[in-house]
């Protein structure tokens, strides 16, 4: 049952990040909307489920991602998922839950996130 709880977990998330990848090439041209499902996911499960089993199901997330969408070296984009939930999973332990922790601990997972567009700005 543990199997095929993790293959419906990880079909699931194959198809968020799928429609993310979709969604933001149709809003291409608009460069301040952007949609982002699995971040929302990942936040998600780091603030509330974040345990071993959910480590599988990220790094796998990052390989379909390296695979078909980037042209990253194999396992970059899960070393940065998983460094998100880790952050993201450390913060909120030792912060209390509010509103606002919440929302900068987002704004801190968005910024993880998009880090290639955030160094590239700067320089």
């Amino acid at each position: 049952m543990t199997y095929l709880k993790n293959f419906i977990l990880i079909s699931a998330t194959f198809f968020l990040i799928f429609t993310e990848i979709r969604i933001n090439s149709f809003l291409n041209n608009n460069m301040y909307i952007e949609f982002y499902p699995f971040l929302i996911y990942l936040f998600y499960v780091s603030t509330k489920y974040f345990s071993r089993s959910s480590v599988l199901i990220v790094v796998l997330n990052g390989f379909y991602y390296d695979i078909f969408y980037t042209s990253n070296f194999l396992g970059e984009t899960s070393i940065k998922f998983l460094f998100i939930c880790i952050v993201t999973h450390f913060i909120s332990t030792k912060l209390s839950t509010n509103i606002f922790n919440n929302f900068l601990l987002f704004f801190i997972c968005l910024l993880l996130y998009k880090y290639e567009l955030v160094v590239a700005d700067i320089s």
